[in-house]
C-alpha cells in the first residue's frame, strides 16, 4: 500500500502550485482563530552554484549548473515535492563534479503544466527527451547527446516512469532517489514505446506506476530502510530481475536523506554506475 503522509505531501505540494484549485476546510469546521499581521517569509536562498536560471515552457524555472573543464553530458534533475530548493542541490552538485551539465526543475510545477495539456495522457518521457536536446544545443553539447535522469521523492517516480515508457530510445539512464510507484496527477502517463501502464488506487486515491520487466537503461534506486513516506520495499520490488537495474537500500537514512554521509558514498558510486556507465557496486 502507498503510504497515506506521501499521497497529503503530493496533494499539499499540488494544491499550493495550483491556481485553479482551492485549499478550504471541510464543512462544519470552525474557523481557525485570525492570525497577527506580520512580515512575509523572504523567499529561500538561491544556490549559488547555478550557472543561469532559465524560463521554459513546460517546466517553469529551471536551474542550470556548468561543469568545470570539458564536458561529459547532460543531466536533468527532478526535484522532490518542495520544488527545487535546498534539499536537492547538493544532489545536483555531485553530477555537475563529474563533468555535466545539470538542469534542475520542480517536479509538481511539470506534473501540472503535464496534466494541464489536452491530451487524453501525459507524454512526460517526450517532454523530458524534448528538454534535454533543447539544453544540449544551448549548452554546446554533441547533436546525439541523449540526457540522463535524476530525481528525488515524486522526482524518483518521474524518473522510473520516464525512462519505463521511452525504452532506452532518447534517455540515458536514471538514478531514484526515495522511491514510490504512486504520483498524484489527475491521468495517466503515455504507455510509450515500452507500454508503460498504471492503475488507479482508491485508498489513497492516486495513480500507481506498474512494474516493467525491464527499463532499457541503467537504473539506480537508492532507497532509505527507515523511510516513513515511501515503503522501503518497493525499491527492491522494481529492481529485482532487471538486468539494468539494482536497489541500493541504505541504512540509517529516511525519505528526507538528511545525513549526507549515511547515503552520499552509495549516490557517489551510483553516479558513476549511471553517467559514466560504470559497473555494478
Amino acid at each position: 500500500m502507498i503510504r497515506p503522509l506521501r499521497v497529503f505531501l503530493l496533494a499539499l505540494a499540488f494544491c499550493l502550485g495550483s491556481s485553479a484549485i482551492v485549499c478550504t476546510a471541510s464543512p462544519g469546521s470552525k474557523a481557525p482563530p485570525a492570525a497577527r499581521k506580520s512580515k512575509p517569509k523572504p523567499p529561500p536562498p538561491r544556490d549559488a552554484q547555478v550557472d543561469r536560471w532559465l524560463e521554459i515552457a513546460g517546466f517553469g524555472e529551471v536551474a542550470l549548473y556548468k561543469p568545470k573543464g570539458e564536458p561529459r553530458g547532460l543531466v536533468l534533475f527532478a526535484s522532490g515535492d518542495g520544488g527545487w530548493n535546498l534539499g536537492v542541490t547538493d544532489m545536483a552538485h555531485e553530477a555537475v563534479a563529474l563533468g555535466y551539465w545539470v538542469a534542475g526543475f520542480s517536479t509538481p510545477r511539470f506534473l501540472k503544466e503535464l496534466d494541464a495539456a489536452d491530451a487524453a495522457c501525459s507524454d512526460a518521457d517526450g517532454r523530458l527527451a524534448a528538454l534535454g536536446r533543447d539544453l544540449a544545443r544551448q549548452v554546446g553539447l554533441p547533436r546525439e547527446t541523449r540526457p540522463a535522469l535524476i530525481g528525488y521523492s515524486s522526482g524518483a517516480t518521474v524518473v522510473y516512469a520516464a525512462l519505463a515508457a521511452d525504452a532506452g530510445r532518447r534517455l540515458d539512464g536514471g538514478i531514484s532517489l526515495g522511491f514510490c510507484p504512486d504520483l498524484l496527477i489527475h491521468k495517466p502517463f503515455c504507455p510509450g514505446d515500452g507500454g508503460l501502464t498504471a492503475h488507479w488506487q482508491k485508498q489513497p486515491p492516486t495513480w500507481v506506476f506498474d512494474k516493467r520487466e525491464t527499463v532499457h537503461a541503467r537504473w539506480r534506486i537508492l532507497q532509505g530502510e527507515s523511510d516513513q513516506v515511501c515503503d522501503p520495499k518497493f525499491a527492491p520490488e522494481f529492481a529485482a530481475g532487471q538486468k539494468d537495474s539494482l536497489a541500493v537500500m541504505l541504512p540509517k537514512v529516511g525519505h528526507g536523506f538528511g545525513v549526507p554521509k549515511n547515503w552520499m558514498p552509495q549516490y557517489r558510486q551510483s553516479l558513476e554506475d549511471v553517467l559514466a556507465g560504470g559497473t555494478r557496486p
